[in-house]
């Protein structure tokens, strides 16, 4: 194998690398958009029935 390919590989393989770097990024963005949501609503859950409790510890 000359030089040249060896270059023209490693060029290659920094590209595919750059390419899974980006998808990755974005897989972790979303992944933290979800969990972001998800405590959203976890939150919400966790008032409404707080709401509903409080009249009954009431009576």
């Amino acid at each position: 194998m000359t030089h040249d390919e060896m270059h023209e590989i490693k060029r290659h393989f920094d590209v595919v690398a750059e390419a899974l770097t980006g998808k990755i990024q974005q897989v972790a963005e979303g992944h933290q958009v979800l969990v972001s949501g998800q405590s959203r609503i976890l939150g919400r859950i966790d008032q409404l029935e707080s709401e509903l409790e409080a009249p009954s510890a009431r009576s």
